[in-house]
């Protein structure tokens, strides 16, 4: 059986759509439950989670005050009996082929983890973009661990787990944001194999107004909390020779983060690079980066005057565009 867990606060408006995602997949090949977990919401989402029950008994219902999804999801890993686990939000929805891919790559592949590619869909304009893998590829955990970010995702939506990697997980309930990263890391580390699909099968709803795209300091410590962890082990399953490199590759996802806060409307704050800056610092200094262009450049933007990196960001920008523009453009010839 696979478990699913759906943690749901004031999701009124997406809830159905998902829920009846799940009830008309595939599962032929293996048995579901749904455990819905209204995580303390106002706006009727925990009385329609009732209502599915009803209609449906392979969905269960947990009621609770509102403590986050962490707390929501973690509800429902101590409810959940399957031997295979799933997550999904309560605005994204499935297609209905999702279970029984993932568990047959599973099988064929004799791997912990079964994940697939998935569909971006933005709620403002309803365009939807696949976001699949360049290919189908088998790796063991650690190789997975080294590839996050950069080649895959660190989400646990649009993933088949099998439950004993999940023995001594759960999710931080102290984190704002990437707490499923943060899961996602000690997982793998239990995994021997993960096999990634580049069949996109999971809709992701993007969404301006979300909990996860309403920037705080409160969340970029958040991350960068977890980033700093992931770098701790990496370091830990990989040789020391590597771990310079590591450090550079973070100082540059430093930089991309401090980069996405300028462009995204939320607007870099002072405080904020203050916080990348006490990040970078703990690098090495800029020694350990003279050998390596990116880390070199992002440590050197991120000591700039917040104007001046404002200045800078524009020119990157700047610059993007208009490599892009002369790539489309084509001289008019005359015949």
């Amino acid at each position: 059986m696979v478990s699913i867990i759906v943690p749901v606060f004031n999701a009124s408006k997406y809830l159905a759509k998902c829920v009846e995602s799940l009830r008309n997949m595939d599962t032929a090949l293996v048995d579901i439950e749904i455990i819905l977990v209204d995580d303390g919401s106002t706006d009727g989402s925990g009385e329609m989670c009732d209502g599915f029950a009803a209609k449906d008994n392979r969905i269960h219902v947990i009621h609770q005050a509102n403590q986050g999804v962490s707390a929501a999801r973690n509800a429902g890993l101590t409810k959940a009996i399957g031997d295979y686990l799933m997550f999904v939000d309560s605005d994204d929805y499935v297609d209905p082929d999702i279970i029984r891919y993932l568990y047959q790559c599973m099988m064929r592949s004799d791997a912990d983890i079964s994940v697939c590619g998935f569909w971006f869909v933005d709620e403002r304009t309803g365009e939807i973009n696949p976001c699949a893998y360049a290919k189908t590829v088998k790796l063991t955990g650690r190789e997975t661990l080294r590839l996050i970010g950069d080649e895959f995702h660190s989400s646990v939506w649009g993933a088949l787990f099998k439950r004993e990697k999940w023995a001594n997980v759960q999710f931080c309930e102290s984190l704002l944001t990437s707490e499923d990263s943060l899961a996602w890391f000690s997982v793998l580390q239990a995994a021997d194999f993960v096999i990634w699909s580049k069949k996109p099968l999971y809709y992701y709803l993007v969404r301006p107004n979300s909990t996860v795209h309403t920037p705080s300091p409160k969340k970029l410590r958040d991350v960068l909390f977890v980033d700093t962890i992931y770098k701790r082990e990496l370091k830990r399953a990989f040789p020391k020779a590597e771990h310079v490199q590591f450090d550079n590759d973070y100082v540059f996802r430093l930089f991309r983060w401090a980069v996405a806060l300028t462009r995204n409307g939320y607007g870099l704050s002072s405080i904020d690079l203050n916080i990348l800056r006490e990040y970078a610092f703990d690098t090495g200094g800029l020694f350990y980066k003279l050998h390596d262009g990116r880390a070199f450049f992002s440590y050197i933007a991120l000591l700039l005057p917040l104007p001046l990196f404002r200045v800078l960001v524009c020119c990157i920008v700047l610059a993007i565009e208009t490599r892009i523009m002369m790539s489309q453009w084509r001289p008019f010839r005359r015949r």
